[in-house]
């Protein structure tokens, strides 16, 4: 019950529900006759869609998270850890298709690290969430079908937060060395919760959105969709750190 309750506080705190949460206050309070506060709710609600869409503050509130650690850089390990992340179960799809973006990337860079590191076990982990099918079992087709010998694949399919993955994936690794695959804003927080277990993990992040160009495009400056999703992968993190700390 506390999870769902969780899921759903965090799911109307970020950043376009929140907006247009506002906007609809906004409008009720105008119609009830309470027009300047009901005025100043809608503006505070388009005014922050808008900066959230902003791709210079999304990328400002990004990579502080997503330049906490470098990328994984070979150390030896026994354990490819590769978090959970989401997908569809959708028979119609190939299997390359059924896991979301930050999912795959994360996978990719697992198999890649396994690859690297001969007699390493690939540990992938994650629920259903609202799916028939595990995350875990999810990715564990996807790497089968990228040639990764079953024998070499571990699945965790029951922890539902980072927290429980480091509870549980704890009790698999021991204290053998293992690469801690995510997504680079989710890495801080991973780190931390899998060092509260009394591990350490050697870093390895992945699906980075912030990458620094030489030159930027005019476009660069107009509000984008993905300035949007990156704004609200960033909040996810703050709002997630927030509640490891008064859950600590």
């Amino acid at each position: 019950m506390l999870f769902e309750i969780k899921k759903a506080m965090g799911a109307l705190l970020m950043p376009l529900p929140f907006s247009l949460l506002l906007i609809l206050c906004g409008f009720l309070l105008f119609f009830i006759g309470r027009r300047k506060l009901g005025t100043l709710g809608g503006l505070l609600g388009m005014a922050l869609i808008l900066l959230c869409s902003f791709r210079p503050f999304a990328e400002s509130i990004t990579q502080p998270l997503e330049r906490s650690y470098p990328a994984y850089s070979g150390q030896p390990v026994a354990y490819v850890v590769v978090l959970g992340g989401s997908h569809v179960s959708d028979d119609f799809l190939p299997v390359s298709s059924l896991l979301s973006t930050a999912s795959l990337y994360r996978l990719v860079e697992g198999i890649r690290i396994y690859d690297l590191n001969e007699g390493a076990k690939l540990l992938l982990s994650g629920y259903e969430g609202y799916d028939r099918e595990p995350n875990a079992q999810v990715m564990q087709r996807v790497a089968r079908s990228l040639s990764v010998p079953q024998q070499d694949i571990v699945i965790e399919p029951r922890p539902k937060d980072t927290r429980e993955e480091a509870e549980l994936i704890t009790n698999i690794v021991g204290r053998q060395p293992f690469a801690l695959v995510t997504s680079a804003s989710h890495m801080k927080r991973a780190m931390s919760l899998f060092e509260q277990q009394g591990v350490t993990p050697i870093a390895a992040p992945t699906f980075f959105t912030v990458k620094n160009a030489d030159e930027r495009h005019w476009r660069y400056y107009l509000p984008s969709p993905n300035a949007l999703v990156m704004t609200h992968m960033a909040w996810h993190e703050y709002l997630g750190r927030c509640w490891a700390w008064l859950t600590s």
